[in-house]
């Protein structure tokens, strides 16, 4: 379909060039006689000179007739666009043809009836002549065929003439004039294939910018079709007095006006949360020419007052007389319940409903910032459930994400308002206590926590046990970042667990000096068994009855050449805790 509607668009192409092409020969056909009768009647006068003027009277009379026919002819195609669709292109170009060839004719006899050897000016004159007006044909004549007819008729007699002489000088020139003929031939056949170029691109262009036009005007068709069905709120209010002047559908059926009623209300009516002196100081930009669009958030409110989130895109058009403000509203009430559900799942544990380990970071710089203000200290308490791992291996996840829910309930219970509590790892919390002025704030905390934990969990009608360890560390007493605030109250927690779990410990600076060291042994025990560090003794087992040996006992010694001989009851737990045995 498409092929075929390019094909019909080209050949509409050619048609309208073609009658361009035939209207252009008869309307230059008529300079073109007026011309040829001037000159020709000069060129009478002066081959009377040496002509009888009852020849020459009979040839212009006959000249004077073709060149009439000519001009009829033009006046009649070209008089009446009625009349010359009467005939088809075929007949009005044959018509014009058949002229141009009486006229070539005409001219060309010139130079066979009155032709003289006797006068050299006159010998140019009767060159150059046909010459002239064959040139002048190449820009005239916009058909090929009879230019061909046109110059043929003009130069070959001239051409016989010339070579028919003995002379070598004239038939020199007969190759020189045949030379020129040709020239003229290729220079009006480029002629006319550029003038078909040139009125193709044109009416090409004009298509082409017609087809846009049409697009344009559907497209704006289908803007408005599409803005005035579109949900959103669409407004046009005056930029001054921003009284409504035009409202789309959408405006209408959120807002609960009547059309009618929207010409007596003013942006402000609807837009709620500005008057209008705060109203323009936030388009202020708009007007300086410094923003092409503003976002505001704020409220509409409906006909029966109830209120919505939105936002509106505001865009000022100068172009309008007066100057419009157009108002784009958005309902974005489900946006702000996305907004409030991904700010929850991105700083609360989904499981008990706790802050994380995010949110709880932003917590305790937050505190950090107001415990400075009021001299008071910062507790960050690090909780660790005791055999979290075997209850959830040999009861299930299920239980385990029971007995968690718990624990967030327990530790709730026991706080203030002012605390917060956190989870902030598998079977990990953390509590933040803020204006502490006294550590032992903080042991009573953590001694009511341990309390609490000692009794046991209620799961589907079973009693499980599961007891807390706590590290407590301090701002500004222990750490300044939250980072390292967490980092020692975990390191107290774990030194917790070394005393026997179900206990509390605060962080002391040897914790470090300890971690650091066990990190270096650890570091150093990588290594041990490739460098040949680590050595087996044997010692004997003796029956002290009788001193017979019966048996020996294998102990294994590491002596490190930098840290020196390390006791076994040191790096060989050090060893289990890393799977390295």
């Amino acid at each position: 379909m498409n092929e075929q509607a390019m094909t019909q668009k080209q050949d509409n192409i050619d048609l309208k060039i073609e009658i361009d092409r035939i209207n252009l020969l008869y309307r230059r056909a008529k300079a073109a006689v007026l011309t040829l009768f001037i000159t020709c009647s000069v060129y009478i006068l002066i081959l009377a000179r040496h002509f009888p003027w009852h020849r020459l009277l009979a040839w212009y009379i006959l000249f004077c007739a073709v060149l009439g026919m000519r001009w009829v002819a033009s006046w009649f195609f070209l008089s009446s666009r009625k009349r010359a669709k009467d005939f088809s292109l075929s007949f009005r170009l044959n018509v014009f043809r058949l002229g141009i060839l009486a006229t070539g004719i005409m001219l060309g006899s010139l130079n066979v009836f009155f032709f003289s050897w006797n006068s050299l000016p006159f010998l140019l004159l009767a060159i150059f002549l046909p010459l002239g007006i064959t040139a002048g044909a190449v820009v005239m004549l916009l058909d090929f065929a009879s230019f061909c007819i046109y110059s043929l008729a003009l130069l070959l007699p001239i051409i016989y003439q010339t070579i028919s002489t003995d002379d070598r000088s004239y038939s020199d020139t007969a190759i020189f004039l045949i030379i020129l003929m040709i020239f003229f031939l290729k220079t009006s056949k480029k002629y006319i294939a550029d003038f078909t170029i040139s009125r193709r691109l044109r009416y090409e262009n004009t298509a082409l910018l017609e087809k846009l036009e049409q697009e344009k005007q559907k497209l704006s068709n289908r803007l408005v079709r599409i803005l005035n069905d579109s949900s959103n709120e669409i407004f046009v209010v005056d930029a001054d007095s921003l009284a409504c002047l035009q409202v789309n559908r959408g405006a209408i059926e959120n807002l609960g006006y009547s059309q009618e009623e929207f010409s007596s209300i003013n942006l402000l009516d609807i837009f709620t949360g500005f008057d209008h002196a705060s109203f323009f100081r936030q388009v202020g930009p708009l007007y300086e020419g410094s923003q092409e669009f503003i976002l505001l958030q704020g409220k509409n409110r409906r006909k029966d007052g109830s209120t919505y989130p939105v936002e509106a895109r505001l865009q000022l058009s100068t172009e309008d007389s007066p100057p419009i403000i157009v108002v784009t509203v958005q309902n974005i009430t489900e946006r702000h319940e996305w907004e409030k559900k991904l700010l929850y799942q991105a700083n609360f544990d989904q499981l008990t409903g706790l802050r994380n380990r995010h949110a709880m970071q932003s917590c305790i710089s937050q505190a950090f910032a107001r415990a400075q203000r009021n001299s008071t200290k910062v507790v960050l308490l690090f909780i660790d459930l005791d055999n979290f791992k075997n209850i959830n291996d040999s009861l299930g996840h299920n239980i385990g994400d029971i007995i968690l829910q718990q624990t967030a309930d327990r530790i709730r219970e026991l706080l203030r308002e002012s605390d917060i509590p956190a989870r902030t790892g598998g079977d990990e919390f953390t509590i933040l206590l803020e204006d502490i002025r006294e550590n032992v704030q903080a042991e009573v905390v953590a001694r009511k926590l341990i309390q609490q934990f000692r009794q046991p969990f209620q799961v589907g009608g079973r009693e499980i046990y599961s007891t807390i360890s706590i590290g407590v560390s301090i701002f500004p007493d222990d750490g300044v970042s939250p980072n390292e605030l967490l980092k020692f109250a975990d390191m107290a927690m774990y030194r917790a667990k070394e005393k026997g779990r179900n206990n509390f410990c605060f962080f002391s600076r040897e914790m470090c000096r300890d971690s650091d060291k066990e990190m270096r042994i650890i570091t150093h025990l990588r290594n041990a068994l490739e460098n040949g560090e680590l050595t087996l003794f044997f010692q004997p087992k003796v029956d002290i009855t009788d001193g017979r040996l019966v048996g020996a006992e294998v102990l294994l010694r590491w002596h490190s050449p930098e840290l020196g001989n390390i006791p076994p009851n040191i790096f060989i737990h050090l060893a289990e805790q890393m799977g390295f045995m």
